[in-house]
């Protein structure tokens, strides 16, 4: 995810890190307690990361060092890139569960479980929420 001249990538190493887009120097690293499969996705401030630890991270950042926000349990893994409006964070788990959640505090606004594995991020469309999973459905959802 790129917000600005920020770069904000996870990785295997149970980090997501800021990184300057102009000169690939790190600015700040946070632990997730588990690997990053997917990417961050950033907005208004607030960089969310899904995490093997089953935990969907919202980390506060101003510049300075980060701090969490609030980490939002989904029961299993997260291996997908979230989805974020103004309005709602998504998350996916292995599971076959997707959330819609308050940025604001984590709280979940709704769970959908579709009893198939979802690997992939979902897409958000106007009021709608995309997702696939392995038994070879795509999923559609009001977002709101």
């Amino acid at each position: 995810a790129i917000l600005g001249d920020t770069v904000y990538a996870g990785s295997r190493d149970n980090n997501v890190y800021a990184i300057d887009a102009g000169t690939g120097d790190k600015q700040w690293e946070f632990d997730v307690r588990g690997a990053i499969q997917g990417s961050p996705a950033v907005t208004e401030g607030v960089v969310y990361a899904g995490s093997n630890d089953g935990g969907l991270w919202a980390i506060d950042h101003d510049g300075g060092e980060p701090t969490g926000r609030w980490r939002f349990e989904t029961g299993d893994q997260v291996m997908a890139s979230p989805a974020v409006t103004t309005t709602h964070a998504f998350v996916v788990s292995t599971s076959g569960n997707a959330f819609a959640i308050v940025p604001e505090d984590g709280a979940t606004v709704w769970r959908i479980d579709v009893e198939s594995e979802i690997h992939e991020g979902p897409a958000v469309a106007e009021e709608w929420l995309y997702f696939g999973a392995t038994d070879g459905s795509v999923y559609g959802v009001r977002s709101g």
